[in-house]
């Protein structure tokens, strides 16, 4: 789960503090980092972990009414975003994640800025596809699996790389999933704007 310090974020995202100078969105933005929260079914026991163990530091303790979560901090650096897993893998332990940095990388804090990055959710490793241009910022990622692949992180990631200063230095990039390096790219003549949320849809005709 990508978790923030606090709600402050909400806040600043509303459309007139996007619009004033004096919006602290950039601070704001730039302290996101990713957690594991582990829910237990069973919750019957008291004072023991429900998780049993098997989740390194994600504990569940009952105390009466009260079940205290304590996640486990994956990654102790901030400032990433729309953190995305092969799909599927969903609703099954998976082991990798990937995330982008933040449109607003420039900010000091923000140790994921122009890049996409591999998670290891179990060990905290990352391997990372940098732009290589501090005004070039990558969109969500999707995550298309190889029909053909054995492991979860066999697959190609695409993400539309959005070039803030450039209006034509828009472009469609695709990256191995397990090494993270580059494959291709499809340049755009013209801008195209930062997206949210990305989805493949697999041809079936």
């Amino acid at each position: 789960m990508l978790t923030y310090d606090g709600p402050e974020v909400m806040d600043s995202m509303w459309v007139e503090k996007l619009k004033s100078s004096g919006s602290d969105f950039y601070g704001d933005s730039s302290t996101s980092r990713l957690m594991r929260f582990v829910l237990p079914l069973n919750y019957m026991d008291q004072g023991i972990d429900l998780n049993f163990g098997q989740w390194n530091e994600a504990t569940a303790i009952r105390s009466n009414d009260v079940i205290n979560i304590r996640p486990k901090i994956i990654t102790r650096e901030y400032g990433m975003e729309s953190p995305k897993i092969n799909p599927h893998f969903n609703f099954r332990r998976y082991g990798y994640t990937y995330v982008v940095g933040w449109i607003h990388g420039l900010n000091p804090r923000n140790s994921f800025s122009n890049s996409i990055t591999k998670i290891d959710v179990d060990t905290g490793m990352t391997k990372v596809w940098k732009t290589g241009d501090e005004f070039e910022h990558p969109s969500e990622i999707v995550f298309v699996p190889d029909p053909s692949g054995s492991c979860e992180d066999d697959g190609v990631i695409i993400s539309c790389v959005t070039n803030s200063r450039d209006r034509q230095g828009s472009y469609l990039v695709f990256i191995n999933a397990c090494n993270m390096r580059e494959i291709a790219r499809a340049n755009f003549d013209e801008a195209i704007p930062f997206g949210a949320h990305t989805h493949f849809v697999q041809r079936f005709f």
